[in-house]
């Protein structure tokens, strides 16, 4: 895992960092510009600490596998950050191919993961659901995800979170997971979110989440759950090469108002994949939500849309809606009956505040 991306970034650490010891007026030691690299980013990484313990702006932690002083895993990283912190605290992720599951507790909040660019600065494990845990038993959809997070207030930027798991068939027990979302009030910008089936969990009815200029992928109720997210400017690609899908898989409680909601989205799909395959959604749980507003829809959409997971009873329950479908897949004259094509009126009240609450906790901080 080390020797690419490794040596991808030996070639280009050493002009940054002599530019920046010019700069700092750094004499290069006479072992070699690799070596005052690691020295100098060493230093960048103890000042930021320093003036983090000093109380200047966030904490910020480095994750890297060449810089001196770093830490060499994400999990690390996070394990460093004091429990129950208040203050932010930013983990710079250089970029690198990191494998292992990575988790974030429920009493460490305020975390920024923050990744170089999401195509070369990806966090990978390739556990499937079915796999047995310490006690003999299946580890089960919260355990196993490639990024758990139970903590609050957590961003993640411009990084890739996948799992790897290869599937052959399209049968129970071939669950992935790539994130499992149980902490409140998260953001993801500028990511992707890579899967087969169930790709992204949310855990609980409480946690919300708001993702924005996202890829995610997958075949199988891979966005599924009970918690709020909102799904901004994203592009949500179909990866099935057979004939089922569902992109959502909602378990909304009845009291409430919204699971998921994808704006100005795009849904996209391997060529391979058939024409009229991949429903919108269908309900896990009785009152499960899922609404497209101003979506295009690729041929891959069935007409239908939505699927009672035959189970007529679901249609009288399930709260599924569109506004302003475009593309081959919005045939909106042959969705299902039971689900609702919203009014003007009615979409222009979906904002961003209305979805996820008050506060504005959702904009993206530079």
């Amino acid at each position: 895992m080390r020797s690419l991306a490794f040596n991808r970034m030996i070639t280009i650490a050493p002009a940054t960092v002599l530019l920046a010891a010019l700069a700092a007026g750094t004499t290069p030691s006479a072992a070699g510009p690799l070596s005052m690299a690691r020295q100098l980013a060493g230093a960048t990484v103890a000042k930021a600490g320093r003036a983090a313990s000093a109380g200047i702006g966030p904490a910020v932690y480095t994750v890297s596998y060449y810089v001196a002083g770093a830490y060499r895993t994400v999990q690390a990283a996070v394990n460093a950050v004091p429990n129950n912190n208040k203050r932010s605290v930013i983990i710079r992720i250089d970029p690198g191919t990191y494998p292992g599951q990575v988790v974030i507790p429920a009493d460490k909040s305020h975390i920024t993961l923050r990744g170089a660019n999401a195509k070369n600065t990806q966090l990978t494990d390739d556990l499937p659901v079915r796999d047995a845990g310490k006690n003999g038993h299946p580890s089960g959809f919260m355990n196993t995800a490639t990024l758990c997070i139970y903590g609050p207030h957590t961003t993640l930027d411009n990084l890739t979170i996948q799992n790897s798991y290869v599937q052959k068939s399209n049968t129970n027990g071939n669950q992935a997971l790539a994130l499992t979302i149980a902490g409140d009030k998260l953001v993801f910008n500028h990511c992707r979110i890579l899967g087969f089936q169930d790709t992204i969990y949310f855990s609980h009815p409480d946690p919300r989440a708001y993702f924005l200029h996202c890829l995610i992928t997958g075949a199988v109720d891979y966005i599924y759950g009970f918690g709020t997210g909102l799904f901004d400017h994203c592009v949500i690609r179909n990866i099935n090469k057979g004939h089922w899908g569902s992109i959502t898989a909602p378990s909304t409680p009845e009291n409430q108002k919204f699971g998921f909601v994808f704006l100005h989205c795009r849904l996209t799909s391997l060529k391979s994949t058939p024409a009229g395959s991949v429903y919108l959604g269908r309900p896990w749980r009785p009152y499960g939500s899922t609404t497209f507003i101003d979506c295009y829809m690729g041929k891959q959409i069935r007409p239908v849309g939505w699927s009672n997971w035959k189970k007529p009873k679901l249609e009288k329950t399930a709260r599924f809606a569109e506004y302003h479908s475009t593309g081959p897949g919005a045939d909106v004259k042959s969705r299902a009956k039971w689900s609702r094509q919203l009014t003007s009126t009615q979409a222009v009240k979906i904002t961003a505040p209305k979805v996820l609450g008050a506060g504005n906790w959702w904009k993206i901080k530079p």
